[in-house]
Formats: structure tokens, C-alpha cells, sequence
């Protein structure tokens, strides 16, 4: 899913960020809008990893490297 987004953005001229996206009622510049994507698939990754992590330790085993 990142690689897309991140090739979708790749394409993104800079007044195709400066100017508010074609489609939708948002009026800000597209720019927002990917900081805003790229804040939230870091932030859901982050829980993501914290949960597999827990999972994988909840027989209290020792961490370890995979």
C-alpha cells in the first residue's frame, strides 16, 4: 500500500500540490492532504507493530529479533 501512495505522490507536480485536489470539498492545497496521509500511515504502522509485538511477548517469552 505505501509503495502506490508513495509513486502516486512521486507523480505530483508542484502546482498539482499547491493547488486543492480535483475531486472533494477540501479547498486546501493538495500538499495537506499527503502530510495529513503520511502522518496517519506512520501513526497506524506504529500501532500496528506495537500490537504484533505484544502478541509475539504475551506468553512471556523473551523478545527477540526476527
Amino acid at each position: 500500500m505505501y509503495g502506490r501512495w508513495n509513486a502516486g505522490v512521486r507523480e505530483l507536480s508542484d502546482a498539482d500540490l499547491d493547488n486543492p485536489p480535483a475531486m472533494g470539498p477540501e479547498r486546501f492545497p493538495m500538499e495537506n492532504r499527503v502530510l495529513h496521509v503520511n502522518r496517519e500511515l506512520i501513526h497506524h504502522g506504529a500501532e500496528i507493530s506495537l500490537l504484533r509485538d505484544l502478541y509475539r511477548w504475551q506468553d512471556g517469552a523473551a523478545p527477540h529479533r526476527i
